[in-house]
């Protein structure tokens, strides 16, 4: 088969010049495929990419069960394997175009995160190690398609350039492989030059490097803002006699400590992160799904006198104070829960100061009654000193 990007006006004339050469039955045709990308005069990005995005969608919707019953890890994990790594191979030769990775983005979103995609933002997923030391976060398909483009450019290769002279690329209409590596390039130098334009070079040079810089530029900033005011709105509504903590402050302290026990076991980290989000399936938090009224949201299911919600369970109810108390405790470590407990303790006689360190620190960081190994992840939230006794 022959194809041409000859316009129709030609066609006639080159099917004479085929039925004259050596080849006569040779078929001229307008438009085919040549190692699994569709070649043409009026090929399209859009073209280019529906094989991969079919397939990705197509295989989302089958396994969409299969996927929203495995643990959360584990969907991050199917979605890294199986469904990223089909635009691999078209993504060494051309851009995604934005509405197509919205298309997969979305449909990812909906089948990981809980509650349709609403639980927590696509971007923190992305920067899940980052923030909350999850060992697999979501690996983005714009990020890992610019990663792979960009080191296959000259423009990425020769870091003695000024980012001030570096082309401008149109990529919408254009076909040309080069042209879309080096718009990668491009798009890749934008936040790595000096305000001089001096290039700043990697001291590792690949795509992996890369992906890692892109998520950082373009995700982490935002989702680290989105994080940390979620924490910072939630204590000012719920615990508005702690001392005022810029939100940024507040997630770097959380950030900081979930490092130093990035080893707990994963389902833990993504507990942390579930309540840091509001993404825990409590009556209240489900009453939206369910619709249901704020009268109609059930109680406790441990002491049965407030809301089942996460204000309630992680500061008003009884039961789990109490057990809170014990295990710290156990530790050798006393535990203040906050104003309350404070007015309640107002007159009584001072009492001799014993050995052992007291914590203050938001209730509603800490989990419920649960088994030892998930009480051990409420020192996440402990001060870094403490983490050592």
């Amino acid at each position: 088969m022959v194809v041409t990007t000859s316009p129709p006006s030609k066609l006639e004339s080159i099917r004479a010049g085929l039925r004259a050469s050596p080849w006569p039955d040779l078929p001229l045709a307008e438009r085919g495929t040549h190692l699994g990308i569709p070649i043409g005069r009026e090929v399209s990005l859009e073209d280019v990419w529906e094989g991969p995005l079919t397939k990705a969608l197509q295989k989302i919707k089958n396994n969409f069960s299969l996927i929203r019953a495995l643990p959360f890890s584990s969907r991050i994990l199917f979605i890294n394997v199986f469904i990223v790594s089909l635009f691999s191979y078209h993504g060494l030769f051309f851009i995604l175009p934005t509405e197509l990775w919205k298309k997969i983005k979305n449909a990812i979103s909906k089948v990981v995160i809980p509650f349709n995609g609403g639980a927590f933002t696509y971007d923190s997923l992305v920067c899940a190690k980052k923030i909350f030391s999850l060992k697999l976060p979501l690996k983005d398909v714009w990020a890992f398609n610019i990663s792979l483009l960009a080191v296959r450019s000259p423009l990425f290769k020769n870091p003695t350039q000024n980012y001030f002279s570096l082309p401008t690329i149109r990529t919408n209409y254009n076909m040309h492989i080069v042209d879309h590596r080096d718009a990668a390039a491009v798009d890749f130098w934008r936040s790595r030059h000096l305000p001089d334009g001096r290039l700043v070079p990697l001291s590792a040079p690949s795509s992996t490097e890369v992906y890692k810089i892109l998520v950082d530029d373009v995700y982490l900033d935002d989702s680290a803002d989105q994080v940390s005011k979620k924490i910072s709105n939630y204590l000012q509504v719920y615990q508005p006699g702690l001392p005022a903590t810029p939100p940024l402050d507040l997630l770097t302290t959380l950030t900081k400590n979930l490092s130093l026990v990035s080893q707990a076991p994963q389902a833990l980290l993504v507990l942390h992160m579930s309540l840091v989000n509001n993404a825990l399936a409590t009556s209240r938090r489900m009453r939206h799904q369910n619709h249901q009224g704020l009268d109609q949201v059930a109680p406790c299911f441990f002491c049965g006198t407030g809301q089942d919600s996460l204000p309630h369970i992680f500061s008003q109810c009884g039961i789990i104070n109490e057990a809170r108390k014990i295990f710290f405790s156990e530790l050798g470590l006393t535990f203040e829960s906050g104003p309350e407990e404070k007015k309640r303790s107002e007159g009584e006689p001072t009492k001799k100061r014993s050995a052992k360190k007291e914590l203050l620190f938001p209730p509603f960081l800490l989990p419920s009654f649960l088994p030892l190994l998930s009480m051990l992840l409420l020192l996440l939230l402990l001060p870094p000193e403490l983490l050592h006794l």
